[in-house]
């Protein structure tokens, strides 16, 4: 009998119970290249925007800062840094509107750009550096998962855990968001590149890049960068039927792989670690370049926008500031 591992390299995918066909609404977006915001004249940046404990501050009012800074510290083993998205002054530190339902306050470091873009001294990494040293590196960097939980990496990538599957989420599956279609398009050796790093980290017996199959360019563009490395790193490049919500991290891992997480247990119990394709190449800019989670790609859309778009939005940048 086959098992799991075989059918997956056999191609086989399975399905999740329910999904949906919502429409796309990504037409707008989906061919634009990214382009990078102007920095804003304030950056606000929260100390509760990840899964975990809250930061805190390092840094208090009056500081100048270097992009790259750290402004706020981890608290504890789930918590992630909070690192200057530019240089600048601190102007405040307080409570401030949080991007939360209830508009509850929190925590807040305000930053004042000094519009000089100063980088503090930068020391790379590489690949081959000790496993310990990468995940301090991705811990000091402040990365946490960009597919929307925004959970730590460097937690993520600790675990003791057997790991068979090591999946990069680019399915994408949310009406009208093309970010990491166009991240994929134009970035994807960056993301291989995260992989690699991740792969050494964690030791999966497969790696799987699952991209829903309504983004034909960003698929050519991965299984392209994925041969280039085909001689040290086997990577399989899955197109996987668009259906909402197939890029939910339980359905995707059922769609690949047949297995469902269990109620009260997380992916690593049962041998799967996913990933989101802009936290891989978040990655490899930390550990390669010591290039810190700074920014993130957003799609900014809808039918009353003058300027649809990919933009690459520093961390702090308030909604209204996107939009003006």
């Amino acid at each position: 009998m086959k098992t799991i591992i075989n059918l997956v390299d056999d191609g086989q995918l399975w399905k999740f119970h329910g999904g949906i066909h919502p429409p796309s609404r990504k037409e707008r977006t989906n061919k634009k290249l990214i382009e990078v915001v102007a920095m804003p004249d304030a950056l606000y940046l929260s100390l509760e925007q990840h899964i975990g404990q809250p930061a805190i501050a390092v840094v208090k009012v009056g500081d100048s800062v270097t992009k790259g800074q750290l402004l706020a510290k981890q608290d504890g083993f789930i918590s992630a840094a909070i690192i200057a998205p530019t240089s600048g002054i601190i102007k405040e530190i307080g409570l401030f509107s949080n991007n939360h339902p209830s508009g509850i306050a929190a925590q807040t470091i305000t930053l004042t750009p000094d519009h000089l873009d100063t980088w503090r001294e930068r020391q790379p990494l590489t690949i081959n550096d000790d496993k310990t040293a990468i995940i301090n590196r991705i811990k000091e960097a402040g990365i946490t998962g960009l597919g929307g939980a925004s959970f730590p990496s460097a937690v993520k990538l600790s675990t003791n855990a057997a790991i068979d599957f090591l999946i990069i989420n680019g399915a994408e599956c949310e009406p009208y968001i093309t970010s990491d279609d166009a991240l994929m398009q134009q970035h994807s050796d960056s993301i291989i590149a995260g992989v690699e790093i991740m792969a050494t980290l964690i030791n999966p017996k497969r790696i799987i890049i699952a991209i829903e199959d309504n983004k034909p360019q960003a698929i050519i563009a991965m299984e392209k960068a994925a041969e280039d490395v085909a001689n040290k790193l086997e990577i399989i490049i899955r197109a996987i039927p668009t259906l909402y919500p197939a890029g939910g991290e339980k359905q995707l891992i059922e769609v690949l792989t047949s297995k469902q997480v269990p109620s009260g247990k997380i992916p690593a119990d049962i041998g799967v670690l996913v990933q989101n394709v802009a936290t891989s190449h978040a990655i490899a800019q930390a550990v390669l370049l010591d290039h810190p989670l700074l920014s993130r790609i957003v799609t900014v859309t809808g039918d009353l926008v003058a300027q649809p778009g990919n933009y690459q939005v520093p961390l702090g940048m308030s909604i209204e500031q996107l939009l003006i």
